[in-house]
């Protein structure tokens, strides 16, 4: 008996075609994992006591044949070859909300992409490593303080001029202890690197936190005088507790235009 008939060939034939229709194609199977990252070409800079407060625009796409889960976003300043900064993403606004009065800001979490999948969000990157414990207690210990102290002299001079009239009441701003502004500036010019000048910006998207950067855009940006003049308006309203433990209005985003310039793991040597 020949081999060849005992086989149905026509239905073995068949099958395999069945099968190979279910697999996707093989220039998919052998892509392995590859993300797409791109950034708005505007990040907004402001502060918190001196320290980097950033917000960015970023767009992820898994192009890969495999699942992706990026958990963490970094960002490099550096200036004159040195970084300066690392920024971290720790919250983001949801999208929907960004033409609302107070839009929602929730904390970063893992982005766990499948292939085809896409993510996109404003991010707020902070210097989490200069903020640290110590520096959290020392601005909350005297956020505290100037708010009681100015709430303090607040009664007294309304005390003493309640038997004026209201309209002919003079303005009479209450300004904190100097010592208490005098510690806040010291915090502000340890947590202040924000300066005039050419940077370079490097966005890093990782995957294993203790490993290399899965991911990275590299940018230049410049920082103009006025730039940093609007950053820090603010400060000069801390001794009237605006922007201290009252909102000032003075606090805002300052537009900077960033520059796409290259991308790739050799870009320089990242370590958290």
């Amino acid at each position: 008996m020949n081999i060849l008939e005992v086989f149905d060939w026509k239905a073995i034939v068949a099958l395999l075609a069945l099968i190979l229709s279910q697999l996707p194609p093989v220039r998919q199977m052998i892509k392995g994992k590859k993300l797409r990252m791109s950034v708005a070409d505007i990040a907004q800079f402001t502060h918190y006591f001196g320290n980097t407060n950033m917000s960015l625009w970023i767009d992820l796409e898994n192009v890969g044949a495999k699942t992706i889960t990026i958990r963490r976003i970094n960002c490099f300043l550096r200036r004159q070859e040195q970084t300066i900064q690392t920024l971290t993403a720790r919250t983001y606004w949801v999208t929907e909300s960004l033409s609302h009065e107070k839009p929602l800001e929730l904390p970063f979490p893992e982005i766990a992409l499948k292939p085809g999948e896409r993510w996109s969000g404003y991010l707020r990157l902070l210097d989490t490593k200069a903020w640290t414990k110590a520096i959290e207690s020392r601005v909350k210990s005297v956020i505290s303080k100037v708010r009681d102290d100015i709430t303090s002299k607040a009664a007294i001079r309304d005390k003493e001029s309640k038997a004026i009239p209201m309209a002919e009441r003079p303005l009479v701003e209450v300004e904190a202890d100097p010592l208490l502004i005098q510690e806040i500036n010291d915090i502000l010019k340890h947590l202040k690197k924000i300066e005039v000048g050419e940077y370079e910006m490097f966005v890093a998207a990782y995957e294993t936190i203790d490993q290399s950067p899965f991911k990275i855009l590299g940018f230049d940006l410049t920082i103009f005088e006025n730039d940093v003049r609007e950053i820090f308006e603010d400060t000069a309203d801390y001794k009237y507790g605006f922007g201290v433990h009252i909102s000032s209005t003075k606090t805002k985003f300052i537009q900077i235009s960033i520059r796409a310039k290259r991308e790739g793991k050799e870009v320089l040597d990242l370590k958290l």
